[in-house]
């Protein structure tokens, strides 16, 4: 079940998408491994990008008359 769910979250992205946010997760990780930066707000900003494009992708409608 973990699977389905974490996969129906990359099934969601387009290729150019899913190669942009590997990148970042790359990035990150040296980030962590050669600085002090913190990873928790590393990870956290990841995590606000994925969302923010995510719920950019949630078309809202309201009908106008």
């Amino acid at each position: 079940d973990k699977y389905r769910i974490f996969f129906s979250l990359v099934d969601k992205l387009s290729l150019k998408e899913l190669n942009h946010f590997i990148n970042e997760l790359g990035k990150i990780d040296l980030k962590i491994k050669t600085s002090d930066a913190s990873a928790r707000v590393l990870l956290e900003s990841f995590l606000y990008d994925y969302c923010a494009l995510t719920r950019r992708r949630i078309v809202t409608w309201k009908e106008t008359r």
